[in-house]
């Protein structure tokens, strides 16, 4: 560093001396941010001096990077402004590419900010495809896969992920390849495609370690542990674990320490191994103890609880999980709030606490419920963004028929003018035009149904999604119904264990949720209600269910689940409405439903 600013004081105030600033900002950014803007502002004040704007841009940048590394985002996005700016007026097309990678970083810190940061990135793409920066462009990709596996979107994050692949692997031991093999493994675990989650984890490792990255190598490994316990591979996860632990110990990076401990805990609970389970967890706690940061403070205590609980101990068990509760309650995430109340209700019922565990029951089904919906939203956002790429697509498809058709017709119509000159006679003319007529007409035609057909089949995703729930929704509350009766050992007990009965009975016959499977499906299968009650003016709500649920070709045992009924119970009620719709033997009730 001593040799760089003798070099820098040495030089005359020029370009050359405003370009050497880039180094020493670069030096002391990460050392020491204070000292590296005093060089960003002394780079500005002399590009302007020496009227250098590629100079004044980068001053911009640097200044963007400072306020960015301090957390003030506003003024970093103002900065990285003032910077594009200046590089469009002066046309240099790198530092604009440079600058819009920077800015569209930004946009995450911002409410929605996935959403505004790909919307940014689908100029950018544009932008980079223009400049032929296939590197920018590669790392683009990868940023949108980033974000839709950040949404939950992680079919589209594949897709963005293989182009982002196809791309940077031409850069074979580069940062930005060993980053798309990790995020791929990431997505293919999410996934379940656990051999091709491995490969890419192990890809990205090569490479980590090929840069001296350990602290990612450590990362990845949890993301391999991961798998294997997909696979049910304990002894490997158990071992990767390991490794991942001795890396962020060797690095002192409390984060990563916890990151690998609470998985291999949650290893060892999925073969019901509490000890080394609660053993694993106790490191945690101690880590968790003397971390300033407390915002997964509940993960090690409500792994605890349930270890306690697991292992029949039930009165430690519930001063883990209340202490789980209190921070649960501060960080705000459903899932751990969930799994606090379930397994806080299931030691209440040990310990035979029933009015406690019903209560603790009502909350963790309300969370239960709020997951799903956002589960659900996210999936039919999902569905509904490819099936919007595949109309664009199509919709692109159809502008490129139409391009090549009005080509041709201006062929044809040269032709005709042509051929009209040597005097072959207006039949031929008018023939050709009614052959392009009606050739175009039939491509138009054929776009418009493959729009049709892609818009259906997304309905149709939307319907089967919305009756699954149901189905699975009343499938655990039957067996949690079930259970409670088991429970039920004393007479103290006797109104608490009604009111948890009557709790689930009327959540298993809940309206709300069949009127919106009714919306669904009256947007798949147009007026069909209305035909069923002309044809057969004596069929019941419930019969019309059925009926409903026919329709969509589901199995008798799916059908009994969704309206909570038994196997038997499903036979009686088709045997009725076989009758009301007055059906030989010999006729299918399957198949008059699905005609109707």
């Amino acid at each position: 560093m001593d040799s760089l600013l003798s070099v820098y004081e040495s030089l005359p105030n020029d370009t050359t001396k405003v370009i050497l600033l880039n180094d020493l900002f670069g030096y002391y950014i990460y050392k020491n941010p204070i000292k590296a803007k005093e060089y960003a502002d002394l780079q500005n004040e002399l590009a302007t001096k020496v009227n250098y704007e590629k100079g004044i841009g980068a001053s911009f940048n640097k200044m963007a990077s400072y306020f960015g590394r301090i957390g003030k985002i506003d003024s970093a996005k103002i900065y990285y402004g003032k910077a594009l700016a200046i590089y469009e007026k002066i046309g240099w097309l790198d530092g604009q590419a440079g600058t819009r990678f920077n800015l569209t970083n930004m946009a995450i810190y911002e409410e929605g900010g996935d959403d505004k940061k790909l919307e940014m990135l689908e100029s950018d793409i544009e932008f980079y495809k223009k400049i032929n920066d296939s590197i920018r462009l590669g790392k683009a990709y990868l940023s949108q896969a980033v974000s839709h596996m950040s949404k939950g979107n992680y079919k589209i994050a594949l897709g963005k992920n293989i182009e982002a692949l196809k791309i940077l692997e031409e850069r074979a031991n580069d940062m930005s390849i060993a980053e798309a093999y990790r995020f791929m493994g990431i997505i293919e675990c999410e996934l379940k495609n656990s051999r091709e989650a491995l490969k890419y984890s192990k890809k990205a490792i090569s490479v980590y370690e090929a840069n001296g990255a350990k602290t990612l190598v450590g990362r990845v490994l949890n993301t391999m542990g991961i798998t294997y316990d997909e696979m049910e591979y304990y002894h490997k996860a158990d071992s990767v674990y390991e490794k991942a632990y001795a890396i962020a110990k060797e690095q002192n990076d409390p984060y990563e320490q916890k990151l690998a401990l609470i998985n291999h805990s949650r290893s060892f609970e999925k073969h019901e191994d509490f000890v080394n389970s609660m053993k694993k967890l106790k490191l945690y706690l101690e880590l968790d103890e003397n971390s300033e940061n407390k915002n997964q403070s509940s993960l090690g205590l409500i792994g605890m609880g349930t270890a306690l609980m697991n292992s029949d101990q039930a009165v430690k068990a519930l001063g883990y999980l209340d202490d789980a509760l209190v921070f649960a309650k501060k960080e705000n995430v459903k899932s751990r709030l969930h799994l606090t109340y379930l397994n806080r209700a299931k030691t209440n019922v040990m310990l035979n606490n029933f009015k406690d565990a019903y209560e603790d029951y009502v909350e963790a089904n309300v969370y239960k419920d709020s997951m799903y919906d956002e589960t659900k939203t996210r999936q039919i956002e999902e569905m509904r963004a490819i099936f919007d790429t595949e109309k664009k697509e199509q919709q692109i498809a159809q502008q490129e028929t139409e391009l090549e058709l009005l080509e041709e017709k201006d062929r044809v119509s040269s032709l005709q003018k042509w051929l009209l000159g040597l005097g072959l006679g207006l039949s031929l003319l008018v023939f050709g035009l009614g052959f392009y007529g009606v050739h175009q007409k039939m491509k138009r035609n054929k776009v418009e149904k493959e729009n049709l057909d892609a818009e259906l089949a997304f309905k149709k995703k939307e319907l089967t999604t919305h009756a699954m729930h149901l189905a699975k929704k009343n499938e655990v509350l039957e067996a949690v119904k079930q259970k409670a009766k088991e429970l039920k050992t004393s007479e103290n007990g006797e109104r608490s264990y009604r009111q948890l009965i009557q709790a689930i009975n009327f959540d298993q016959h809940d309206d709300r949720n069949w009127k919106n499977f009714t919306q669904y499906f009256e947007q798949v299968h147009k007026d069909f209600s209305k035909t069923v009650r002309e044809k057969y003016p004596e069929v019941t709500k419930n019969e019309l269910r059925l009926m409903a649920l026919l329709k969509m070709n589901l199995s008798s045992k799916e059908i009994a689940t969704i309206l909570n009924i038994s196997s038997d119970g499903i036979k009686k009620a088709r045997q009725r409405l076989r009758k009301k719709m007055e059906l030989s033997p010999e006729e299918s009730l399957e198949s008059t439903v699905l005609s109707l």
